[in-house]
């Protein structure tokens, strides 16, 4: 009975290896975000006039021409808090107005 375990285990495994799962499990990502610092933004309090800065930078492993987004997700600025916050994004397509314009748009 051990051995028909055995043989049925290493039979479905060499059927995956001849589909090709098993190197779609070890491709490399087709885009690696690196956060400095991670996460991006840590300041746990901002006054007037405070600024906080950090970099993301994208490698594209594919080979081919790709599209990057950025999106805010979890928004919530229910006292319009975000109309007093400017967010600029550098490199590529540019973004330079309120926090709040960010999330609407």
């Amino acid at each position: 009975m051990k051995n028909l375990i055995q043989k049925f285990i290493l039979t479905g495994f060499t059927a995956m290896m001849l589909l090709g799962l098993a190197p779609s499990a070890f491709a490399q990502t087709p885009l690696d975000v690196q956060f400095v610092p991670n996460p991006l933004f840590t300041k746990p309090n901002f006054l007037p006039l405070d600024e906080t800065s950090g970099t993301a930078t994208v490698t594209n492993n594919s080979g081919t021409t790709q599209t990057i987004l950025t999106e805010a997700i979890n928004v919530s600025d229910d006292d319009n808090f975000g109309s007093l916050l400017r967010l600029r994004i550098t490199g590529g397509t540019l973004f330079d107005n309120t926090l709040a314009n960010f999330f609407f748009n």
